[in-house]
């Protein structure tokens, strides 16, 4: 699927009854400091912040702009939902 961040999590939202939920971009400086506190390693924390800021800047599509396939693939995000919804309410349950 090509969807949006909004996109995503509006389809998903409503799957477990939050049908505000929403995308939130953030900062380089708050994704560090996230991961960090949650205990991830230096070097995999600046490789995630720059795959991010890549994927946020536009950076990261370009390549695959270029080489776009002319069909994508069967599995589609609606396709997830229920393995993602059933995942969902056994974390939270």
């Amino acid at each position: 699927d090509l969807l949006t961040g909004n996109e995503a999590a509006r389809l998903l939202g409503e799957a477990i009854g939050k049908p505000d939920l929403q995308w939130h971009v953030i900062s380089d400086e708050e994704a560090r400091k996230g991961m960090t506190a949650a205990g991830l390693p230096p070097l995999i924390v600046s490789n995630l912040v720059e795959l991010y800021s890549s994927l946020h800047s536009g950076e990261l599509a370009k390549g695959y702009e270029r080489q776009r396939p002319e069909k994508l693939g069967p599995t589609k995000l609606k396709d997830f939902v229920p393995v993602f919804v059933s995942a969902y309410h056994q974390k939270n349950s």
